[in-house]
């Protein structure tokens, strides 16, 4: 299996897992050749979340103002019928919860990446994706008896150099910052705990 086929794998049991148990539903994942989102006329939310190591990109949550009241409504366990702070927030919290789903399930395959705080943004018709640089998307259908909504996945691997100077990067601060604290307690005449 090539990465793509695994990433959708992995995706696909992410949102089935998520949908039968967080909302009660049994979905129909179905992958599609075109990223277009599929639109419901009026608004549409999009809750994007990107990813970062040694495989990188985002992960985009496509959901109509209707699907994304009664996802959060099924997630909070109320009633919703307008767009309001909860159902903005929970279609981020999808995205949060899809995406840590498939991190959980590539990290067998030695992929590390750590994951950003969710973008949600309201939309209007049409919706259109673009696809950026050399990524690779896919767009899977998501379909439920009681709501539809699509999840556009789009992803590069990092090259191994960029990779490892990142992680340099990272660990220099780190150190930087510890440092820094030392300091700091040095100067007010402290003691530093021992290591």
């Amino acid at each position: 299996m090539d990465l793509k086929e695994q990433l959708i794998q992995a995706l696909t049991d992410s949102l089935v897992e998520t949908c039968t148990s967080v909302f009660s539903v049994v979905p129909m994942v179905e992958k599609k050749d075109d990223i277009t989102p599929r639109t419901a006329g009026g608004g549409n939310i999009v809750a994007s979340l990107g990813f970062a190591g040694n495989l990188e990109g985002s992960l985009v949550v496509v959901l109509s103002d209707k699907a994304a009241c009664k996802v959060v409504a099924k997630m909070i366990c109320c009633d919703i019928t307008e767009v309001n702070q909860d159902v903005l927030d929970g279609s981020g919290e999808l995205a949060n919860i899809l995406t840590g789903g498939m991190k959980m399930r590539i990290a067998g395959m030695n992929y590390n990446v750590e994951l950003c705080i969710p973008t949600v943004i309201r939309s209007g018709d049409p919706l259109s994706i673009a696809k950026l640089g050399k990524t690779d998307v896919v767009n899977l259908s998501v379909t439920s008896a009681e709501f539809d909504f699509d999840v556009i996945l789009s992803y590069a691997v990092a090259h191994p150099a960029a990779t490892a100077a990142k992680s340099a990067q990272s660990e220099a601060k780190k150190e930087d910052s510890s440092n820094t604290l030392l300091d700091m307690i040095n100067k007010a005449g402290g003691q530093a705990p021992e290591k």
